[in-house]
């Protein structure tokens, strides 16, 4: 091949190389281009053969090794509102299992290859040669530093699955940003060996989620030498400026993680003081309207994890699905989960089920926040209970497939009577959600039939949340009796009984722990700290019976509205049967003084313990420690 027209160590200059196809085809700018051999994902390929005058190859090195950049083209979508998207995820290089087993994040395939991008999006047309499309934006590309720690999280999931054999379980509901999709002609049609197991996995690919895509084009459409022919009028250019404005970072900066902690873990850590608390209660210490029913949940989610603006940035990033589950006062639920409704016309042109609608929806994480209502239906009582994310297990997005291909059949036929109901598929059904009769939707028959919508079974939804709480509170700790004295009280902190922690804290007999057990959040040394198991139920949602909590010892100093276990004399607590209690901490001020103090359960259906003063005129009761949220035992 002749020598390449640009300076093949320069980043800039191969870009500006790339440029040249700004507003046109590879076949206008190269007419010796052709469409010979070149597949679903083959534009590259042409590209690098006919514009760049390299071959192509599959070298773990990137595409422009010198320069270290890889090239990449990826289609672009106009919806019918004129705006333009990115059509699909960006699929990078094959996971070698067996390789990237013994790899670091800086060492990964993921990173040699992909840390500097060259992304060449181009407009996609059905029934058009790929070397006749036409590019619409070229930019060079790599992650954002605010972005970078999600990456590399994301990459640590997938790569933690690989060192555990359980590579075949790999979907890409388990990350936010950095997924690792199928890579094939079909599914089960390319299988890989993986490290110690003999269970071959399916060929997958690392790739970047369509709504970080979306987002990657979104900000490009600002900067007119990135685009060509694409449409920004000025009202457009201030509506994405204005969403912009409305994104609001949960974190921002690296210090505001926790020792080993990841995105999940952080998000979890912030609500976890709130759960066991009302709406009304959260709305309070939080100074916060809660607003229309309608609204809360999100409102209260922003507040709790310090998101000022309206829209939260990660989670449009990485396309979480925030979804709302108000349990009713006994446990059940009434309503199924509904979503997006069906566009007729879209899903009869889905050929392949990993690019459908559905399967976008289903393979996104989703953050449930559990709410249950209280006796009276209150929306403003209801107590928050449980916060989780959550992905569809791979054996339930199998039965999804199969639903979704009957539903686009039916939709191809004209067949809007017959849709699969909730008695007739384990975890989704189609049912309307139109407003009136006369909310419709076009056909590709070209009628109009009543809008439906996709939804999720209740009793599913309700299997989910259920699961969730049985396995928080069966998810007991290793529990070692010996420590190395430079991990004591940073990774691993003393086990009592609530008994034991009272006696060692009020005596000067020295109590031995029953063991120790290992935390996350301690960030120095700190033999306040120790960990107890909870008893009963009084305090359920916020903890439950037998769950393992992290204690600070306060000397009798504590502040109202926290979590405390405490020492009580004359009262006995029916659930320890001992003198003391995990409680919310309560008082009552008169002339300036403290003349009652309470312990109040969160659990309604359990009596507050009233502590009154003692004959020596002292409130007789100690608080032995205060609830840390911040320390949680792994």
């Amino acid at each position: 091949m002749p020598s390449p027209p640009y300076d093949v160590t320069s980043k800039e200059s191969i870009l500006q190389h790339g440029r040249k196809l700004l507003g046109h085809s590879l076949r206008e700018v190269n007419p010796n281009a052709t469409a010979d051999n070149v597949g679903r994902g083959g534009l590259g390929q042409a590209v690098e053969r006919f514009h760049f005058n390299y071959q192509p190859n599959s070298e773990a090195a990137p595409d422009f090794a010198e320069a270290g950049l890889e090239l990449k083209c990826s289609p672009l979508k106009e919806l019918a509102d004129g705006s333009t998207v990115a059509k699909e995820r960006l699929v990078l290089n094959i996971i070698n299992y067996l390789d990237e087993a013994g790899a670091s994040f800086r060492t990964s395939s993921f990173w040699k290859k992909n840390a500097f991008l060259l992304l060449m999006f181009y407009l996609h047309q059905a029934g058009v040669s790929r070397v006749d499309l036409v590019f619409k934006l070229i930019r060079n590309w790599s992650i954002p530093p605010e972005d970078l720690k999600i990456f590399e999280d994301d990459w640590k999931t997938i790569h933690n699955k690989i060192l555990r054999g359980r590579a075949h379980e790999i979907h890409e509901g388990d990350t936010f940003y950095l997924a690792a999709c199928e890579k094939g002609s079909a599914a089960g049609a390319e299988m890989r060996e993986q490290p110690g197991t003999s269970v071959r996995a399916q060929q997958r690919a690392y790739s970047i989620k369509k709504c970080y895509m979306d987002q990657i084009v979104l900000e490009s459409l600002l900067h007119p030498e990135m685009t060509s022919g694409l449409k920004l009028t000025p009202a457009k250019r201030h509506q994405i400026l204005r969403k912009r404005q409305e994104l609001g970072a949960i974190v921002r900066n690296v210090d505001d993680y926790e020792v080993e902690e990841t995105f999940e873990d952080l998000v979890i850590r912030r609500f976890r003081p709130y759960i066991g608390l009302s709406a009304d209660e959260i709305a309070c210490r939080l100074d916060v309207e809660i607003g229309s029913p309608k609204s809360m949940s999100y409102t209260l989610c922003r507040a709790i994890l310090g998101v000022k603006r309206k829209r939260i940035a990660e989670f449009e990033k990485a396309g979480v699905l925030l979804k709302t589950i108000r349990l009713e006062h006994d446990g059940g639920l009434k309503e199924a989960m509904s979503f997006s409704t069906i566009k007729y016309c879209g899903i009869a042109q889905e050929e392949e089920w990993d690019s459908s609608e559905w399967h976008d929806i289903l393979t996104r994480k989703f953050f449930f926040v559990v709410f249950r209502k209280n006796a009276d239906g209150d929306s403003r009582k209801a107590v928050l209970e449980d916060v989780f994310f959550w992905s569809m297990p791979v054996t339930d997005l199998l039965q999804a497939e199969a639903f979704w291909k009957d539903t686009r059949d039916k939709v191809r036929s004209g067949d809007y009577d017959h849709f699969m109901r909730s008695t007739e598929h384990p975890v989704c059904h189609v049912r309307p959600k139109a407003q009136n009769a006369a909310d419709t939707a076009p056909t590709p028959q070209g009628g109009c039939e009543k809008k439906k919508c996709y939804w999720l079974n209740r009793p599913y939804v309700l299997r989910i949340v259920e699961s969730h709480a049985q396995k928080a509170r069966h998810s007991d700790p290793q529990i070692l009796h010996t420590v190395s004295e430079a991990l004591k009280y940073r990774a691993y902190l003393p086990l009592y009984s609530l008994r034991a922690a009272c006696g060692r804290f009020g005596s000067e007999e020295r109590v031995e722990p029953e063991g120790w057990v290992r935390v996350r959040g301690v960030h120095a040394p700190n033999r306040r700290l120790y960990v107890v198991r909870a008893i009963g139920h009084s305090m359920e949602p916020r903890i439950h019976d037998g769950e393992y909590k992290v204690f600070e010892f306060r000397d009798g100093a504590c502040n109202p509205g926290e979590i405390v276990l405490a020492e009580h004399t004359g009262v006995v607590d029916a659930e320890t049967a001992g003198a003391y209690s995990i409680k919310r901490f309560e008082e009552r001020i008169e002339h300036g003084e403290r003349v009652e103090a309470m312990l109040v359960p969160v659990n309604r259906d359990y009596p507050t313990i009233m502590l009154r003063k003692g004959s020596n005129s002292a409130l007789d009761y100690r608080i032995v420690g205060t609830l840390k949220d911040d320390v949680r035992v792994v």
